[in-house]
C-alpha cells in the first residue's frame, strides 16, 4: 500500500511537468570546480560508494569464480546466458511496444477515463514479484483449462495445456511488472513533443502515420532506448517471476544464483553471478553513454 501511494504521487507530479526545447538560447549552469578539502571529500565519498557497492562485491565474486570455474564451467552456462538475454530482449520489446501505445493513447485522448486506465496499468511495478507470479499463474491456469475444454469439445480429442508452462506466461508477468519503467521513460519523452510541433508538421502537409514515423518516433527514439535498456536489465536479474513461471528446464543466470545460494554454495553461485554482472554492464554502459550524449547535445 505504501508503494501504491508513492507511485500515485510520482505519477501525479508528472502531469505538472513542463519541457522546453534545448537550444543555444537556454542558459546552462556553469560547472563548479571544487578545490582543496571539498574536492577531496567529494572524491573520497564517491570512491567509497564505488568501493563498497561494486568493487568489493565483484572482487569477491571473481575470487570465488576462480575457485570453481574449472569444475563448474560447461556448456550449460552458455544456455543460461542465451535464455537470460533472450528473455530480457523479448520482454523489453514487448513492454516498450505496450508502453508506447499507452503513451500515445494518453496524448490523443486526454479524457480522465483514459488517464485513470493508464495509471492502473502501470501500477504493477508496486507488486512484489512473488505475489504477481502466483496471482498470474492462478488466472492463466483457469483460462488455460477453459480453453483446453473448448478445444477438446471442438476437436473431439484430448489436448495439452496451451499457455501454462510456456514463456508466454513469463512475458506476461514481465510486462505487468515493468510496464511502469518503460512508460515513465516514454512519457517523459512524449512531453517534449509539444502541440506546436504537431501544428508545424501539419502546416507542412505531414499528418497521421506519416507524422508518427517522421516526427514523433525520431524525437522518442532516445526515450525508447532508455526504456528498453531499463526493462532489459530488470528482467535479467528478476528472480521470483522467472523461478515461478519458467517452463521446465528454462533456468536463467538469476535462477542459478538462487539455487546455489539457497543450498549455501556461495562459491558456486559466484560464476553465474559474475556472468550476470558482465552481461548487465553492456546495456548499463549504453545507457550512461546515451545520457552523456543527451547532456552534451
Amino acid at each position: 500500500l505504501i508503494v501504491f501511494v508513492l507511485v500515485f504521487i510520482e505519477q501525479q507530479s508528472r502531469w505538472r511537468m513542463q519541457y522546453v526545447a534545448s537550444g543555444k538560447n537556454i542558459l546552462e549552469g556553469d560547472r563548479v570546480m571544487l578545490k582543496g578539502r571539498p574536492a577531496a571529500f567529494a572524491f573520497g565519498w564517491s570512491a567509497l560508494v564505488l568501493l563498497v557497492a561494486f568493487i568489493i562485491p565483484v572482487t569477491q565474486l571473481v575470487l570465488w569464480t576462480f575457485e570453481v570455474i574449472r569444475q563448474d564451467l560447461d556448456s550449460r552456462y552458455l544456455a543460461f546466458l542465451i535464455r537470460t538475454l533472450l528473455l530480457g530482449g523479448m520482454a523489453a520489446l514487448l513492454t516498450c511496444a505496450c508502453a508506447f501505445l499507452l503513451v500515445y493513447a494518453g496524448r490523443l485522448h486526454r479524457h480522465w477515463g483514459t488517464r485513470v486506465m493508464i495509471r492502473i496499468s502501470t501500477l504493477g511495478y508496486a507488486l512484489p514479484g512473488t505475489v504477481l507470479a502466483v496471482s498470474l499463474f492462478i488466472v492463466v491456469a483457469w483460462l488455460d483449462h477453459q480453453a483446453v475444454r473448448w478445444v477438446e469439445n471442438l476437436w473431439g480429442r484430448p489436448v495439452g495445456l496451451l499457455i501454462s508452462g510456456t514463456p508466454v506466461v513469463m512475458l506476461m508477468a514481465y510486462l505487468i511488472r515493468f510496464l511502469a519503467l518503460a512508460h515513465g521513460s516514454l512519457d517523459s519523452a512524449m512531453h517534449r513533443v509539444t502541440l506546436s510541433v504537431d501544428e508545424a508538421a501539419r502546416s507542412l502537409g505531414v499528418s497521421g502515420l506519416k507524422m508518427l514515423r517522421k516526427v514523433h518516433l525520431p524525437i522518442l527514439r532516445t526515450g525508447m532506448l532508455t526504456a528498453a535498456i531499463l526493462v532489459f536489465v530488470e528482467v535479467m536479474k528478476e528472480m521470483p517471476i522467472t523461478l515461478m513461471t519458467r517452463p521446465f528446464g528454462w533456468d536463467t543466470l538469476a535462477v542459478k544464483v538462487y539455487e546455489m545460494t539457497s543450498e549455501g554454495a556461495w562459491e558456486r553461485a559466484a560464476l553465474p553471478a559474475i556472468a550476470l554482472v558482465l552481461a548487465g554492464l553492456v546495456p548499463v554502459a549504453l545507457l550512461v553513454r546515451q545520457s552523456r550524449e543527451n547532456q552534451h547535445g
